[in-house]
């Protein structure tokens, strides 16, 4: 039997407590059903996910962490409970993304419903990544919606195909949750990725300095702009003014794409690119 929502959303979770109200509100007002996978949280992430349950949350799946970083585990976990749903569209994000539709006013749901008239099986999403100001905190109450300042990441054109039909016989798991394996046909148009990959600086700082990742990810050659970073490296002061695009408004969807960026502001040479 199909659910009354025609998309499910596998997010996994790690002590993501400051991100999941806002996300849970929002999948539900895109019509997308909620599967969550907690990798060990110790921060009350489970509460507020069970909280939900019935109200958002479809389930909650449990991935024991193993001291590491393990996206092949995750993804092998979503590929796990995928086969088992219904939905005809499966949507695969992390907690610190709000994916929507490229018009605003529609919502995911539209999205699917315009693919299937066009007879494609996926849909690519461009990544648009939110940044703090350097003594800037939006941890608490959702504040991190409000945030303006942004670039355009795109190492590669195409490269985040994050929602498709179930029975199309795609897979991510080889592809490390970015592109799909498969005959797929994306949809010609690409809908909108907010990735708000910190909080604060010393959030992003605890993110990524020290983060270790597993012997199977490293084997893919995965993270590999996320190895071994430094807080130097990692200093939101070192980023020009001018090298951000900025939304007038934060609900905004007039995003700038004339300015790709291939590399994060941490790599090498990236403040390099023109501004």
């Amino acid at each position: 039997m199909t659910p009354p929502n025609r998309i499910a959303a596998l997010v996994c979770i790690r002590n993501e407590q400051s991100y999941l109200e806002p996300l849970i509100a929002h999948l539900r007002a895109q019509k997308v059903d909620l599967f969550v996978i907690d990798n060990g949280s110790t921060d009350g992430s489970v509460d507020i996910a069970k909280a939900h349950l019935g109200h958002g949350v479809c389930d909650i799946a449990h991935l024991p962490y193993q001291g590491c970083f393990d996206l092949t585990a995750q993804l092998e976990t979503k590929r796990e409970i995928i086969s088992g749903l219904t939905h005809p569209w499966v949507l695969h994000q992390d907690a610190d993304e709000i994916l929507q539709h490229s018009i605003m006013g529609r919502t995911l749901d539209d999205a699917t419903r315009e693919a299937d008239a066009a007879g494609a099986q996926a849909i690519n999403f461009n990544e648009f990544v939110f940044l703090p100001r350097p003594d800037q905190d939006v941890s608490q109450g959702g504040a991190y919606r409000e945030l303006t300042r942004y670039y355009f990441f795109e190492p590669a054109p195409q490269r985040l195909m994050r929602l498709w039909r179930r029975d199309s016989g795609a897979d991510n798991v080889s592809r490390g949750g970015h592109k799909l394996a498969g005959d797929v046909t994306p949809h010609a148009t690409s809908h909108v990725l907010r990735h708000y990959i910190c909080l604060s600086q010393e959030h992003l700082n605890r993110k990524y300095v020290g983060r270790s990742f597993s012997a199977r990810d490293l084997e893919r050659r995965w993270h590999g702009n996320r190895l071994n970073l430094t807080e130097t490296e990692l200093d939101l002061s070192r980023i020009p003014e001018n090298w951000l695009s900025h939304l007038s408004q934060p609900e905004s969807m007039t995003f700038d794409t004339s300015r790709p960026r291939k590399a994060h502001f941490w790599q090498p040479g990236a403040l390099d690119d023109p501004a």
